[in-house]
């Protein structure tokens, strides 16, 4: 059941229970039929609503006629010389559960303005007698009272619940990575499992390729075996510096570079061509930048999941201010193609988690042509 509902439900019970027991203590001489009626129609106004929209308890207005609901008891029982009257912090405080800051310093502004107006309309005065100036006093200091209590709640509940909605938001994200990195930990060790499941076949193939090539064939044929050869031999390098990266011990083994030669090599190295890559030079000065082999996968990552989109060209540009190098990796055509803002698949996740693991940020969008990545590393000034 509506845990705000309920709450609800047990104060205006409870202010039935109050004006039923007046009947036999006589706190208050005369109680107005009119409250009764209004705190009446209160508890089927809350009960209907929790019939039809239970979650309607959580609307912001709600909170004001909370509010108005106890100036209204306030009004007919002896106004601001009624010692419930710190009952008109309870709707502030429930803001300060469930909504925001500004709307609870809102609700708090009013509750004091409402304090404010009953004792203005001095439904106290009939009970102060003789000792009206020293209740006047009282009176008084209830007052700047609640204004201090009202104020000092309200900072303090909306600073702590701030700080909790961050912690929060930290535990969700912490969790979120802890999953990413789960999934990158099993990729990794699935990788690193096929590498070497696929080694022994591959050097049958290279073996049975290079006897091949010693026998009696036409050119088409030998030719033929020489692409198979150097395609074996790609496949082996690849394997070989699969199981390099995964199997070393230390991740943060990064070496200086400067980041145009980084990008000249990275670009040297792009063998296929129906895929042009170029290069565009914006740095005002030379710089360099941590690398290793992780952060040139990452990139590869990149450039290879442009191929997959059906992209045929690509342009990196590189900036840089004092404390980093922007590195803008744009393709044309893919657009659409890409699934969605995280990639193709788990390529650019991964470069994701390696870039922000050297203290670098990395951003993919898709747009109407083509998709832009950017990577910001920090500069080595060493």
């Amino acid at each position: 059941m509506n845990q705000l509902f309920l709450f609800r439900l047990s104060l205006i019970l409870g202010q039935l229970l109050l004006l039923a027991s007046n009947y036999k203590w006589r706190i208050w001489p005369d109680v107005s039929m009119y409250l009764w009626m209004i705190c009446l129609g209160y508890l089927i106004f809350i009960v209907l609503l929790n019939k039809i929209n239970s979650a309607a308890h959580q609307h912001a207005a709600m909170l004001f006629i909370d509010l108005l609901l106890w100036a209204a008891f306030f009004a007919f029982l002896d106004g601001v010389s009624n010692p419930l009257i710190w009952c008109l912090l309870l709707p502030a405080l429930l803001a300060s559960l469930s909504q925001s800051p500004a709307f609870t310093w809102v609700m708090t502004i009013l509750s004091n303005l409402l304090y404010l107006g009953l004792w203005k309309l001095g439904v106290h005065e009939q009970s102060l007698g003789v000792h009206g100036a020293m209740m006047s006093n009282h009176i008084m200091g209830m007052w700047l009272g609640f204004i201090v209590i009202s104020l000092l709640l309200t900072w303090v509940t909306t600073t702590l619940m701030v700080r909790l909605k961050n912690k929060n938001q930290a535990l969700i994200a912490i969790e979120q990575q802890r999953q990413a990195d789960e999934t990158i930990i099993k990729m990794a060790t699935l990788a690193t499992s096929l590498a070497h499941e696929l080694g022994t076949p591959l050097a049958s193939i290279k073996l049975l390729t290079d006897e091949l090539k010693h026998a009696t064939f036409e050119t088409d044929v030998k030719k033929d075996l020489s692409i198979l050869d150097t395609q074996v031999t790609r496949c082996k390098q690849v394997l070989q510096e699969l199981t390099t990266v995964t199997d070393r011990d230390r991740p943060d083994d990064y070496k200086s570079v400067a980041v145009s030669t980084f990008i000249n090599e990275l670009h040297s190295n792009q063998t296929d061509n129906s895929f042009q890559v170029t290069v565009e030079n914006h740095l005002n000065r030379e710089v360099n930048i941590n690398v290793d082999e992780l952060f040139r996968l990452a990139c590869l990552n990149v450039i290879n999941n442009s191929k997959a989109a059906g992209a045929k060209e690509m342009t990196i540009a590189l900036f840089n201010t004092e404390e980093s190098v922007l590195i803008k990796l744009k393709d044309e055509g893919a657009g659409k193609k890409h699934q969605n803002r995280d990639g193709l698949g788990i390529g650019l996740k991964l470069s994701a988690r390696i870039i922000s693991a050297m203290g670098g940020e990395f951003d993919f969008m898709v747009k109407d042509k083509g998709a832009e990545t950017r990577i910001k590393v920090p500069i080595n000034h060493g």
